[in-house]
């Protein structure tokens, strides 16, 4: 497997992906993809919903507080952006995570339960106010409709508070 050249990676590098390292990997998938890591989630708690996007990829973690009030890991997404997503300025990025994590994790979030939404952009909290810009983007528009069925409060957390989802 070949890596090129990218604005991330500013060098060629070649990495050696054998029977060892497949292994290694699909291991490290199913520990995190299974129990204790994951949690099944309370369908009467709150929602937790940490977003992070780069300039090529969106990642968002669902969890819910345990019983001894620790943020527990429920689902993971993460997905990469389209061309013409990779160009939207930063904090739209950001809210586009939030969008498409909403969307992939809809089954969860759309029963009326408290959703709390950490990003490390803070721009993206006022981008969510419909009445906090002069003329927002038809596209703008759009999430701002989507995101009024939700009950949610978006919350800005530095990136070094915001890690597990880091696109």
């Amino acid at each position: 497997m070949k890596l090129e050249h990218s604005q991330d990676l500013p060098i060629s590098i070649e990495i050696l992906w054998r029977i060892t390292q497949i292994e290694a990997f699909q291991t490290i998938k199913e520990k995190i993809t299974s129990p204790p890591i994951l949690i099944p989630p309370k369908l009467d708690k709150p929602y937790i919903v940490k977003v992070d996007a780069s300039a090529y990829a969106v990642g968002a973690t669902l969890a819910q507080l345990d019983e001894n009030n620790k943020e527990r890991p429920i689902r993971f997404f993460s997905k990469t952006l389209l061309d013409a997503e990779t160009r939207y300025p930063a904090h739209e990025r950001e809210a586009l995570a939030i969008i498409k994590a909403f969307k992939h994790f809809r089954i969860y979030l759309h029963n009326g339960q408290k959703i709390t939404v950490y990003t490390d952009n803070a721009a993206v909290k006022s981008l969510f106010l419909p009445n906090n810009q002069l003329e927002p983007s038809a596209r703008v528009l759009r999430w701002i409709t989507y995101m009024q069925d939700f009950d949610y409060n978006i919350i800005h957390r530095p990136g070094k508070k915001n890690l597990d989802n880091d696109a």
